[in-house]
């Protein structure tokens, strides 16, 4: 007998061939000997979009196993696998007690519980791994004069926000970026030391907003860069610019180059508490819906 049904976009396919239950759910595969089935419950979960099977089964050895599964709420193969497994093990259906009991009777955690707190701590965390940099960058306010020798060389600055002494290259990449019709542009190019010469190794890239070719002009004229230097976590060259100089220059690009953001506003710790306020309502607001619908 096959069973099938979906837990959001995912089908699970459920099937009893002769005692044993065999349920493929994602990537992993489950097989209960219907016989040792103790206790079923089947019900909803709140705030009630799903619907959860708790099995627990007793081996020869008596020892107890637990398997739940999850099903979107309206799935006929969900229910019809249910009434199957209580018509074959009819002692074992605790659907008539009410969920927190059958729970407990259970010696189950109640995941809706767990989800409702641990769903927006675990989003926030994310979000806030993925704008930390922002944060380092913001509470940094030091400065410092260095050249681009000096930063090969591992020199200590103490901060990112330099000033860096070196001589761009002409060489260089405009990035277009469109999203909901709007362009952003950046550009980006080397910045090595007075003495390097074709061949050598590029140990750092500018970059900056879109500039017309008399500012571009200034800007590559300069002796000295003031930036920030992108180098916390996930920033950096991105892998696709830095193939760029290698395929479209012949350029010798350091696998560490370094990447600083010219003429930043200092709009780093702005970004962050724009950015997890943002988080932060919208999961508070999450949990106030939630909370309604669960009762």
């Amino acid at each position: 007998m096959q069973f099938d049904f979906k837990y959001t976009l995912i089908t699970i396919a459920a099937k009893i061939e002769g005692n044993i239950l065999k349920i493929k759910q994602g990537i992993r595969n489950f097989e209960l000997p219907i016989h040792e089935i103790q206790m079923l419950y089947a019900g909803k979960m709140p705030p009630g979009e799903f619907l959860e099977l708790i099995i627990v089964t007793r081996n020869a050895a008596g020892k107890d196993k637990k398997f739940r599964f999850y099903s979107n709420d309206g799935e006929p193969g969900f229910t019809a696998l249910v009434d199957e497994l209580v018509r074959q093990r009819p002692s074992s259906d605790l659907r008539s007690l009410p969920r927190e009991e059958a729970l407990a009777k259970l010696k189950v955690a109640d995941t809706a519980k767990i989800a409702f707190w641990a769903v927006p701590i675990l989003v926030s965390a994310i979000m806030f791994g993925l704008v930390s940099p922002f944060l380092i960058h913001g509470l940094d306010k030091g400065s410092a004069n260095v050249t681009v020798e000096e930063l090969v060389a591992g020199n200590k600055t103490g901060t990112r926000n330099l000033t860096v002494s070196g001589r761009a290259l002409d060489d260089g990449l405009k990035d277009s970026t469109t999203r909901k019709g709007k362009t952003t542009v950046r550009l980006f190019f080397p910045l090595v030391a007075p003495n390097w010469v074709e061949g050598d190794p590029v140990h750092m890239v500018v970059e900056t907003g879109d500039l017309s070719d008399d500012q571009l002009s200034e800007v590559l004229s300069r002796g000295q860069f003031t930036g920030v230097l992108r180098n916390v976590f996930w920033e950096g060259l991105s892998s696709k610019n830095r193939e760029f100089f290698v395929n479209e220059y012949k350029m010798n690009m350091s696998k560490d180059v370094m990447l600083l953001e010219l003429d930043n506003k200092g709009f780093d710790l702005i970004l962050f508490f724009i950015v997890m306020g943002t988080t932060v309502v919208i999961m508070f607001g999450v949990m106030l819906v939630l909370r309604r619908r669960m009762g």
